[in-house]
Order: C-alpha cells, then structure tokens, then sequence
C-alpha cells in the first residue's frame, strides 16, 4: 500500500484503477475518441464559441438504436453516445451564449442519424423549441425527403437538392405543397449539382443557385471524393450559371 495526498491505495483500490486504465486505453482505439479525450502530449484544437464558424466531422459514428440497453453497448456505441451527449450539451452552451440580437445557426448534416438517437433527438427539440428566444436556427439535412416527416410542420424553410427516384421527388413535393406532376418530378430529379428548389416561409418557391461566395466556407463542407481533374470539369460546366 501507499498514500497519494490523503489517500490511502489500496490493493483493491488499485485493481480498480488498472481496471479504469485497461478499459480507457480500450476506447482509445476508437477512431473519434480523441475527440473527447486526449494523452499527454496531445495538441489539439478545441471548439470556441467566439469563432464565427466551426465545422465537426466526425467519420464512422455508430450510435445504438433507441431501443438498446445501455449496458448492451459495444465500445464503439459508448464513445459516440458520450461524444454526441458533449455535441448536444456545447450546442445548447452555444445557441444561449452571447447577445440575442445575434443570429446564429446550428447545420446538423445527415440528421436523420442523430434524430433516432435520444440524445440527438434532444439536442434537436432544444433547438426548435427554444431557438426563436435566443435566435438561433436549425438547418437539418438528410438524404431522402422521408427522414424528416415527422418535422415537416416545424420546418420555415426548405431547400431540395437533386433527388434520383420518383417516389423521393413525389415525396418532396408532397411536403412542400406543390402539384405532384411529372414536369415538376423532372425537374427535381435534374437538377444540377450545387442547385435547389427553395420554398421561403410564405410558401413562395423558385430554383436557386447556391453560391457560398468564400472559398474557405466550400472548402470546410466539401465532401466530395471527386479528383482535382473531375472538380475542375464540374467547375466548368457550371460557370454557365452564375
């Protein structure tokens, strides 16, 4: 046995922390760990809620079904509930920091994924329920116009990128209160790369072309796999628009 500032280590006591070491260095492993948790040595930048802009990708997240009991979870589950729960909790830090006059928007890609996660669920409610007061808005994206049904009525604005099947286009337009037509079916699934069918908040609708005017902003989302001859023929071809 020995003593560390007032406390005695027991044999037990060690076990213990052996045991807390074995199962850290075990969720180390896990790709976005150091995300939550750093060693010694560790530089790494931490998000800011001064910056006017911050961007958290994170690859390979596996969150548990809702319907999973926790002590079910594998190691991979753990470490993406425990990263999403400190996600929700610095967003929720974020839409109440600061002045109010300040309008600040929170971008959740592909949140159909968080939203089947009760942590995930509840950072998004937080948002809508509260965002008005202190300004803030919810951007959701997701793949298929079917993942936000169950938001659709909450939803101001909405932005439809190129869609490839019928049923998603006819879905889209069904949420947006439009004519289920096969003009209009076409021309959702044709539309060109960084284009969108836009409706505002009073039901107004027209193609939009999305131009994020700094080169730095479509850097930080690009998640293209395209190379560098590819990028530059669609860079080419869509010069036409702007």
């Amino acid at each position: 046995m020995g003593k560390y500032e007032g406390l005695t280590i027991t044999q037990e006591r060690l076990e213990d922390l052996i045991d807390l070491q074995d199962t850290l260095q075990s969720f180390m492993k896990q790709p976005f760990t150091k995300l939550l948790m750093g060693q010694v040595g560790d530089q790494n930048n931490s998000l800011n809620m001064d910056y006017p802009l911050q961007v958290v990708a994170i690859e390979q997240l596996n969150l548990p079904k809702n319907e999973k009991e926790p002590e079910d979870y594998t190691a991979a589950e753990k470490i993406s509930t425990a990263l999403l729960t400190s996600l929700t909790a610095y967003a929720q830090q974020f839409m109440m920091h600061g002045d109010r006059t300040r309008h600040k928007m929170i971008i959740s890609d592909e949140a159909d994924i968080t939203d089947k996660n009760d942590k995930g669920r509840e950072l998004n409610n937080t948002i809508v329920r509260r965002g008005r007061y202190f300004t803030t808005s919810l951007i959701k994206g997701a793949q298929n116009a079917s993942d936000q049904e169950n938001d659709i009525n909450n939803m101001g604005m909405k932005f439809c990128f190129h869609l490839n099947k019928t049923e998603e286009a006819t879905q889209m337009l069904h949420f947006m209160g439009l004519p289920i037509t096969q003009m209009n079916i076409r021309r959702l699934t044709s539309l060109e790369r960084g284009v969108c069918l836009f409706q505002d908040i009073y039901g107004r609708v027209d193609i939009l072309r999305v131009n994020p005017v700094f080169d730095e902003v479509l850097a930080a989302f690009d998640t293209s796999t395209s190379s560098i001859e590819e990028r530059k023929r669609e860079k080419e071809r869509s010069a036409h628009y702007i």
